[in-house]
């Protein structure tokens, strides 16, 4: 694991200054963390800014580590530390200097993951809970400090394992623009001997041999390397000895392979609960030295290869990676052109869902309830159809089947009514989406997961019910609000590990931890009474519709009311997942999309950059990328695809 003894030092010099010592790095000297604490004082550098993805399939660890990474690491013991960025100053002046930063929104990007990492701690530390699997791009963004001083900042995009697996437009973008790359190796896959270990182990070795070819350094974690996973060690020694071949065969020096846990190898009488179970053992009693010595190479590596790059030379920070309501959009106008359409459509798109680069993956319903995929490709703004795949079947549709509300949660379908449900229908796709019944009717609902679904009642009450043979039972309950109402709105915030409600004029939030509802929380918003219809955003601000079909959109601190909108069917708005956008059709039947300016304004693309329909369309659906949007005619049985440029 360590490099060449005897490697001649170098040192590298920008405008006559020396600013690092490339001596070789001995990880398996006893001394490592003094000997590397000495290197991190001496670098010398203009603040930098790192970009590292890690990268891994889905439930591998990929945001434990980062978690760890982010608390443990301690200059004084370490070399390094990462810290949120609580003041922006340095960050303002390095933004003001470098357009690239002022064009993806750097300080944005600091804000949202402040309170996404100290929310996530409270949980991964204070309470010892394993972080949930990650749903939506998250952005993790630290201060760098050495002993001496502070070195920049380094970014981590945290996206879906699913987004790496299928290959998708944000996973070779994070991985394009890397300065330095984690790859978690999940032993146990790795080590079996089926069609999706070796796919498994095609795409690391892709990975490792494509970012080698771009000198990118590469640390490479075999995960639950610890006597408390239950995996044999004999798995992970011949797991190590096939990383280290193909280590050896890549013409790169900057790659190495470490064993890593999260809880370390000398605990000892201490109950460690799998991550299904959701316990780890105490903060303090965790020896997490190993992962760290991975990430403290990896970022001494990448340091290096940063300084020698320059940050001005960076032009690439990720843009198509989702950061919520933070983000910042380019300066063009946003505007809608069709692309595209597709004919003979016996079946009508509910949803969409992950799709690999240049491609569309819609989740679609006929009458009878059969449920497709339909692929569609898409290149230089153009459509072609690919392939049309069987998904089961919705047992005993209603007839309004296509004015149900679809969630789809891990290769699971849920649908029901989107209010005033008494029904909820799920299943894996691919076989029976069954109907079952649920206790009381209930004003809204979110899934929660494959068999649990969060509920909230005309009366207030918030229920976590499960779903036990053929009927959904209540789990859990807590009664948020004092008075009924039919209008109402759910959200549970997976990195918050909280439930958001709005129900009428009232709005509370509650902590969801291990299945149990916890501490309330304060979710102030200014309202209006005369809205029909609410929904929150993964902004946490709320769309709303008022009994005129005006648009509004509440905050902590103001209404806003956006002219022009004039909303009168609701069913024709499709919610984008991440990005707090929103494609509908207005009552002068014009599709338009309303989402966010670089101010933090929400606005709706004007009449120029809207698209007049000659007839109104059975379905809106915005797709998972937030880039398109399909509207769908029943009677003409067409899908037509449009394009949103410019966001």
């Amino acid at each position: 694991m360590s490099e060449k003894k005897g490697e001649r030092k170098k040192t590298i010099k920008k405008n006559d200054e020396i600013i690092i010592n490339e001596s070789s790095i001995d990880l398996e000297n006893v001394e490592f963390f003094k000997n590397i604490v000495k290197k991190f004082t001496e670098i010398e550098s203009d603040q930098i800014i790192l970009s590292i993805p890690v990268w891994g399939w889905q439930d591998t660890g990929k945001t434990t580590s980062i978690l760890t990474a982010g608390y443990f690491l301690n200059c004084v013991s370490h070399g390094i530390s990462l810290s949120v960025v609580n003041y922006l100053d340095e960050l303002e002046r390095l933004q003001d200097q470098n357009d690239w930063m002022k064009k993806n929104g750097i300080i944005e990007v600091a804000i949202s993951s402040k309170s996404i990492f100290l929310s996530a701690s409270k949980d991964f530390i204070d309470n010892n809970s394993w972080p949930p699997g990650t749903d939506a791009h998250t952005p993790y963004f630290f201060r760098i400090d050495k002993p001496n001083g502070q070195l920049g900042y380094l970014y981590i995009p945290d996206i879906p394992g699913g987004s790496f697996q299928d290959a998708t437009n944000e996973a070779i973008e994070v991985l394009e623009s890397a300065d330095g790359i984690v790859v978690i190796i999940d032993p146990q896959l790795y080590n079996r001997q089926n069609s999706l270990a070796k796919h498994y182990k095609d795409e690391i070795r892709g990975v490792l041999f494509a970012s080698a070819k771009r000198k990118i350094p590469i640390a490479i974690f075999i995960t639950k390397s610890d006597n408390f996973s239950g995996i044999d060690s004999a798995i992970i020694d011949d797991v190590n000895a096939t990383l280290e071949i193909i280590k050896s065969s890549v013409e790169a020096h900057d790659i190495e392979v470490f064993r890593t846990s999260v809880i370390g190898f000398e605990i000892v009488n201490e109950k460690i609960g799998t991550q299904d179970e959701k316990k780890l053992p105490e903060s303090n009693t965790r020896k997490p030295e190993l992962l760290l010595k991975g990430w403290i190479w990896l970022l001494f590596k990448a340091i290096h290869r940063s300084i020698k790059i320059g940050v001005n030379d960076k032009i690439n920070f990720h843009p198509s990676v989702s950061l919520g309501n933070r983000k910042s959009l380019s300066s063009s106008n946003p505007d809608i052109r069709e692309i595209g359409s597709l004919t003979n459509q016996e079946s009508y798109p509910i949803l969409s869902i992950q799709s690999p680069k240049e491609q569309l993956d819609i989740i679609s319903a006929a009458n009878d309830g059969t449920l497709r995929k339909q692929i569609i490709k898409v290149k230089d703004s153009a459509i072609s159809t690919g392939s049309v795949l069987e998904l089961g079947k919705i047992t005993d549709p209603p007839e309004d089947i296509f004015n149900l509300k679809f969630q789809y949660n891990n290769g699971s379908l849920i649908a029901g009514k989107s209010k005033e449900a008494d029904v909820i229908w799920s299943g894996i796709l691919g076989e029976e989406i069954k109907k079952r019944p649920i206790e009381n009717t209930i004003a809204s609902w979110n899934a929660f997961s494959q068999n649990e679904i969060l509920t909230l009642n005309n009366g207030g009450k918030i229920s976590l019910i499960s779903l036990n043979g053929d009927e959904w039972l209540t789990k859990k309950f807590i009664p948020l609000f004092s008075k009924k109402s039919a209008v109402s709105s759910l959200r549970y915030e997976k990195k918050l590990s909280s439930v958001l409600a709005i129900h009428g004029t009232e709005s509370e939030g509650v902590k969801l931890i291990d299945g149990t509802f916890d501490e309330r929380l304060k979710y102030n918003l200014k309202k209006n009474d005369d809205v029909i219809f609410l929904h929150i955003l993964p902004s946490l601000e709320v769309f709303a519709i008022s009994n005129e079909g005006k648009l509004r959109i509440f905050s902590e601190d103001n209404v806003q009311e956006i002219e022009g909108a004039n909303i009168t069917n609701l069913e024709l708005i499709s919610f984008g997942l991440n990005n707090s956008r929103i494609a509908f059709i207005s009552a002068d039947n014009t599709l338009r999309i309303c989402f966010k300016d670089k101010k933090g304004q929400f606005q709706i693309t004007g009449n120029k950059y809207s698209v007049k329909l000659t007839g109104l369309p059975d379905s809106v659906i915005l797709d998972e990328s937030e880039n398109y949007v399909i509207c769908s005619f029943r009677e003409a049985m067409i899908w037509r695809v449009f394009k949103i440029y410019g966001l």
